[in-house]
């Protein structure tokens, strides 16, 4: 998805093939407490609202809340709700594609659906089953609610070792160009590349993998497609820094958009927590949230200073969960291992008895670095800006008419800047920053 893809290949690597020899638990500090919390957890998953949940659905399960709630991504995010919803939904999916439920290697939660079609499209089980982004990619970004093609276009995908999201995104953009005669026929080799078009779907995964005609430049993804199209094509490229959105709307939950401006690689879903998850008080997830000093209910919609901070506290914590290994899918807000768990399984693996704070500094570190790393690259504020789409209102749905306000998102982003110790002029982490979380040799680098 981030091209690191392409890199490898580039280099003519093909494979990386790893032997251990030994236990991971011999390498922890106290194995008997990390293997008696995996106890206990592998018991809690079946009780705890959200991991149970996501057991027994996996994220499939997403389809029909964001389509209520107006933020299902649909013809290119042009829509908020997508009238064939209830076709490619969990309740479908579990008719017509389940098999099986697996998981990662251990895994007490088992989120990963396995599938197999023998219809209308023939999928094989070996590739696993779409996830929430492929199906509401080739879905309804797509305007197609046949669920065995997105089921195919999924295992095509695999097959072909293609990103799903940037795939789909990369599809929507080529329907929406075709649909308004930026591209046609002769480009597409005679295919209709219209939004529902299934058959057109499926071709172009393929043709995007082979290279092959139209596919050959949407294989680039859609800023560089967009540059060599041109016009109004780039008014559909939906992409932050060249990397295509993931299908979460930002109109509905605006801290997603924060993230997806300000994120290292660009439009990245899980830079943080979703703001849906904590503008209820009452909820279990604002509850689990309180020990990392979230302490007031936010709208999801909100864009503010309050926003702001909060989001920034939550990409540390998030940050923190891709450092030390932990599943996105685990701890608190968003899943059933508690904060205070956290700790507790980091001392038990390394002997560091660390507070919160401490723990949420080193994901802290770690988002600096990215982000000495992209100025030293040459990115700056200018390029944490999200497509102008996000800025007019939805078409449809519970938030037809709803937007993005661009000036209270840029004031949010400046405060963002502000909360996160870095030039709002420029985006760079300042001296003092860096120095403060003890990384101020990075410095050089700016």
């Amino acid at each position: 998805r981030t091209g690191m893809g392409a890199v490898m290949g580039s280099k003519n690597l093909k494979a990386v093939a790893v032997r251990g020899t030994g236990r991971y638990l011999d390498l922890a500090h106290d194995p008997q407490t990390i293997t008696e919390f995996g106890r206990q957890l592998a018991k809690r998953v079946k009780e705890h609202p959200q991991s149970w949940d996501l057991q027994v659905k996996g994220t499939p399960g997403l389809v029909s809340g964001l389509n209520a709630g107006g933020i299902l991504p649909t013809r290119n995010f042009h829509q908020g709700a997508f009238e064939g919803a209830d076709k490619i939904n969990w309740e479908s999916y579990e008719k017509e594609l389940l098999t099986a439920r697996r998981s990662c290697y251990a895994c007490a939660v088992r989120c990963k659906r396995e599938v197999a079609v023998n219809d209308r499209y023939q999928v094989s089980n070996a590739y696993g089953g779409p996830e929430y982004e492929a199906i509401a990619g080739f879905g309804s970004n797509c305007g197609i609610d046949d669920l065995q093609a997105v089921a195919k276009a999924n295992e095509l995908c695999g097959r072909h070792t293609l990103d799903t999201i940037s795939t789909s995104a990369s599809i929507a953009f080529g329907m929406e160009c075709f649909e308004h005669g930026l591209i046609g026929l002769k480009e597409t080799d005679g295919i209709e590349l219209r939004f529902g078009n299934a058959g057109a779907m499926l071709k172009m995964v393929d043709m995007i993998a082979h290279r092959q005609g139209i596919g050959n430049l949407l294989a680039e993804g859609v800023r560089r497609a967009a540059d060599v199209i041109g016009g109004e094509a780039r008014d559909f490229a939906m992409h932050v820094k060249g990397e295509e959105l993931a299908m979460h709307d930002p109109r509905g939950k605006a801290g997603v958009g924060l993230g997806y401006a300000i994120a290292e690689t660009g439009a990245d879903h899980l830079v943080a927590y979703h703001d849906t998850m904590l503008q209820n008080p009452a909820s279990i997830t604002f509850k689990s949230a309180m020990p990392l000093g979230i302490t007031e209910a936010l709208p999801a919609r909100e864009l503010s200073s309050k926003k702001a901070a909060q989001y920034a506290l939550l990409e540390n914590w998030s940050s923190l969960g891709k450092v030390i290994g932990f599943c996105y899918f685990g701890p608190a807000p968003r899943s059933f291992i508690q904060v205070d768990e956290v700790l507790s399984a980091v001392k038990a693996a390394t002997g560091w008895d660390l507070t919160v704070e401490e723990l949420v500094r080193v994901g802290e570190r770690a988002t600096n670095l990215a982000r000495v790393f992209n100025i030293r690259e040459g990115f700056s504020r200018k390029d944490d800006v999200l497509p102008d789409r996000l800025f007019t209102p939805l078409e449809n749905g519970a938030l037809a008419g709803v937007a993005l306000s661009r000036d209270e998102f840029e004031q949010t982003m400046t405060e963002l800047y502000r909360v996160k110790g870095w030039d709002p002029a420029t985006g760079a982490p300042t001296v003092e920053r860096l120095r403060a979380l003890g990384i101020e040799w990075a410095a050089d680098m700016l």
